[in-house]
């Protein structure tokens, strides 16, 4: 893997393909691998770049508090130290939220939008308090067994669950092998986010939206509401996915991302 200076911490990526650059940001308790069935598809016609962002992956941990523009601003710094401006920008889940954060505050670095299993608005009170209560649950005895299998139905569909034992085991891994802080720190920055609804009008490059019809984490209604929000946004409802679709249904993924991105102009 790459890297490069995330303002003091070390920010790792991989990277492959040539043409126009596709950048992608990961989900929470995710990284660059949850993008493995993408990267299979595309790199044939575009340079695809994917990071591992703060606290994930491999890449190092900051000492907190974070706050999502914190990760925003380390979104942008990553397009401009990997030359990838403007781009094709790809964002699951956080990675989405971060992605709509970008293209408000910076067009010029963005080409299009692939928004996917995300939401542009504050988190809801409900799940403010439960991760909370997560996070209290971490800082006091880790990431325990009982609380990394009870979130299991928060980020895949039954489906993909009882289908797919070894993508459950590597998320279990991955999950495991985190510092207990950026889990911590992770769930201050989703849970303190600002909504940025009303300001879905002023995107202006061509998006897409992709989302699981069984996502429990973040309801399909928050794509419905951002698809009527963003001029001439285009909804993809994914039956039987969940919160984490590239993975759940990759082939439905590949084969919208392929043909937007090739409609891009």
């Amino acid at each position: 893997m790459a890297h490069f200076d995330g303002r003091g911490f070390k920010i790792q990526y991989v990277e492959q393909g040539e043409g126009r650059p596709v950048v992608f940001a990961h989900g929470f308790v995710m990284d660059h691998t949850m993008y493995a069935p993408q990267f299979e598809d595309l790199p044939d016609d575009y340079r695809c770049i994917a990071w591992d962002m703060r606290g994930h992956g491999q890449s190092e941990c900051p000492p907190g508090p974070w706050s999502m523009q914190d990760t925003v601003v380390d979104l942008v710094r990553f397009i401009e130290e990997t030359n990838a401006a403007p781009c094709h920008l790809v964002g699951m889940s956080w990675g989405g939220m971060q992605a709509i954060r970008v293209a408000l505050q910076r067009e010029d670095l963005v080409r299009s939008l692939v928004l996917i299993d995300t939401d542009a608005d504050a988190e809801t009170p409900a799940n403010v308090e439960a991760y909370q209560g997560f996070a209290a649950i971490i800082e006091q005895q880790g990431l325990t067994d009982e609380l990394l299998e009870g979130t299991l139905p928060m980020f895949y569909a039954e489906k993909y669950l009882t289908s797919e034992p070894d993508g459950v085991a590597v998320h279990r891994r991955r999950a495991k092998d985190m510092r207990p802080e950026a889990l911590v720190e992770g769930l201050r920055a989703l849970t303190t986010r600002t909504s940025e609804t009303d300001r879905l009008g002023q995107i202006r490059v061509p998006t897409l939206l992709i989302h699981g019809e069984k996502d429990a984490a973040i309801p399909i209604a928050k794509a419905e509401e951002m698809a009527n929000g963003i001029p001439n946004a285009r909804l993809v409802r994914v039956p039987d996915a969940g919160h984490t679709t590239p993975l759940e249904a990759p082939d439905v993924v590949n084969r919208e991302m392929a043909g937007f991105l090739a409609e891009v102009p």
